[in-house]
């Protein structure tokens, strides 16, 4: 850099040179050429949890203006590789996959994958989402991807010690899914791994039967390996934990935080999961950390000394209209766009490109307050209304958490599209789209115990606050550990809420249905509360829930199988059971819903609680 050149003119000026001298001496160093002396830069881009959000779309983002769109991304990346004078290296940090109705198809034409390897992206990290499919259906999307060319995969501490999936096994034998990997430009070596934090891997129930080894013990060993082995020039890792701040500044989220604090000789730490969006990097130990929000709204441009080993700048680019597409990227997404019409209507029954049903005030969440967000019990009301009406036995109670809410509803017309991504995750046993619905049964004295689990959890992770239909609580701010919920209210068919015996004397069984990950949540609670809580989801008889796959909620029972009841689903038919008050031909949702600033107003969905 200029200060070793300023540190050799102070050398000199010490001593009397003659002028052949110094000439000769400057010509060695221009013979020797800029590398010697000059700074050597390399160029990172990145993105994380891009959510199948292949096309462009308007996501307000304050000032920025951004779109997003895969095209769009790749003509960033194509502007930034070619007009630099550093070799740049493209990253993702995992949840490439899941969030629009272009994941139906992956598992059959690995399609998404292909496309980035084609959009310039070296290395792709695997995150929970991932996994939403299920296993086999992760094995067939990269196997079909690397058949058509595809960025590198990399997991560093997924089944890399006992794996009891032959297809994820195979994977890994083939190198397809690879524990790190060096990326060489210009003669520079860059080495690459990847992890999936703790939290991540919890929330991601269909990689339970693979091993998951610890983030920090797992890159300590790694970055030894690409150091002394590999000779890495650099060592990034690209880690699906997270870093998370609330509108205090404070980290609530700091898996990240802590991998940067515990683990030396990490350059840099490209961070996903958590969805934030760190406009200047967090540097820890002088180690940068970035993260990029979500759906692809931005691209991070880190540039790093690769001989001081420190990070010189950082800009965040909105992907906004000013960024030209590439049009071939988007011929290419226009093209699959129409298989996913075709296979929609003709696997799922369902019109594309209908308008079902309209509002006109926003239906928000909020991560961090997400008591405060008015979608939550408008789509635990709609799961309600959904089941009741469609299934002969019904429910008492509607559960869905914060954290399976992945968009807000904006104003005006809703397309199936806009439907689906609300509620977007994983699939179903049928091979569809989105979790299925299950029924269990408890009794009050459960519910009252799991109600309790339930609040602390909503207050130590937003993602776990859980909007409920059916049912109230009173809460006493003053009560002692799992002793806080003084009265449970059961609403009748005319929606009037009564109170509920919690006694042991009360044998009752009561309905309670969610979706078919959160049921599997609730059979670990016993560990997770270190056996505090004990519930025993049952099915109507009193039988012990054994297999989730029985408790399924057959939304068609003349028809052979089962045909599973959706989340998305219970919107879209909840949104189309109202009035038509404007007279349009589509119906309105009511004003019920509309969020409020008055003190005494109860979102639907919310817990009652007398402070």
């Amino acid at each position: 850099m200029v200060a070793g050149i300023s540190g050799r003119n102070s050398w000199m000026g010490k001593f009397k040179f003659p002028l052949w001298m110094a000439s000769l001496w400057v010509l060695l160093i221009v013979l020797s050429g800029p590398s010697a002396y000059a700074q050597r830069k390399v160029t990172i881009l990145h993105t994380n949890d891009l959510h199948s959000s292949l096309m462009e779309e308007d996501i307000p983002t304050g000032p920025y203006g951004t779109v997003g769109g895969f095209s769009r991304i790749a003509g960033i990346i194509h502007e930034q590789s070619t007009g630099s004078n550093n070799p740049v290296f493209t990253m993702d940090a995992g949840d490439f996959l899941m969030g629009s109705l272009f994941q139906v198809l992956e598992s059959r034409t690995g399609f998404q994958l292909h496309l980035m390897k084609e959009m310039g992206y070296d290395v792709v990290a695997l995150g929970n989402h991932e996994f939403d499919f299920g296993i086999d259906s992760l094995v067939n999307y990269a196997e079909r991807a690397n058949a058509l060319g595809s960025p590198v995969l990399l997991n560093s501490n997924i089944g890399n010690k006992i794996c009891l999936h032959e297809g994820y096994s195979g994977l890994l034998k083939q190198e397809i899914i690879k524990p790190y990997h060096i990326i060489e430009k210009d003669g520079i070596r860059i080495g690459v791994f990847s992890l999936v934090g703790r939290e991540a891997f919890r929330t991601a129930p269909n990689a339970h039967i693979l091993s998951r080894s610890g983030s920090i013990k797992t890159a300590r060993k790694i970055v030894k390996k690409l150091k002394k082995e590999e000779d890495a020039d650099l060592v990034i890792c690209l880690s699906h934990g997270g870093v998370y701040h609330d509108d205090k500044g404070n980290y609530r989220n700091k898996e990240d935080i802590r991998l940067a604090k515990k683990v030396r000789g990490i350059d840099a730490i490209i961070s996903g999961h958590t969805h934030s969006l760190l406009e200047e990097p967090i540097l820890v130990d002088g180690t940068p950390i970035i993260q990029v929000q979500d759906k692809g709204q931005f691209v991070g441009k880190l540039s790093l000394d690769l001989d001081n080993k420190d990070f010189l700048e950082y800009e965040l680019i909105p992907v906004s209209r000013e960024c030209a597409p590439d049009l071939a990227i988007a011929s290419k997404i226009e093209e699959q766009y129409d298989l996913v019409k075709e296979f929609v209507q003709n696997e799922a029954k369902i019109a594309y490109d209908s308008s079902y049903f309209e509002t006109e005030f926003m239906l928000s969440r909020d991560d961090q307050k997400p008591e405060e967000a008015n979608i939550g019990g408008f789509i635990a009301d709609a799961m309600h209304y959904y089941v009741n009406k469609y299934d002969s036995i019904g429910t008492h109670i509607t559960l869905i958490a914060q954290g399976f809410i992945r968009e807000e509803i904006q104003p005006g017309m809703q397309s199936l599209e806009g439907i689906f991504e609300v509620t977007s995750l994983g699939t179903g046993y049928d091979q569809l789209p989105g979790y299925p619905l299950s029924r269990f049964y408890f009794t009050a004295e459960e519910l009252k115990r799991m109600l309790e689990f339930v609040f602390i959890a909503g207050t130590r992770d937003p993602s776990y606050y859980c909007f409920f239909s059916g049912i109230r609580i009173d809460i006493n701010p003053d009560g002692g550990l799992l002793n806080k919920i003084s009265a449970v209210y059961l609403a009748d068919e005319n929606n009037a809420y009564h109170p509920l015996d919690c006694s042991k004397d009360n044998r009752e069984l009561y309905a309670f249905t969610t979706d078919k990950i959160l049921v599997e949540f609730f059979t670990e609670v016993r560990k997770m509360s270190y056996g505090l809580i004990r519930l025993n989801p049952k099915h109507a008889n009193g039988e012990i829930v054994k297999n989730i796959q029985a408790a399924l909620i057959d939304i068609d029972p003349y028809t052979p199988g089962i045909q599973e009841a959706k989340i998305w689903k219970s919107v879209l038919e909840y949104g189309c059971s109202f009035t038509d008050v404007n007279e349009n031909g589509i119906p309105d949702l009511p004003d019920t819903y509309r969020r409020t600033d008055s003190d005494d107003y109860l979102l639907p969905g919310n817990l009652v609680k007398n402070l």
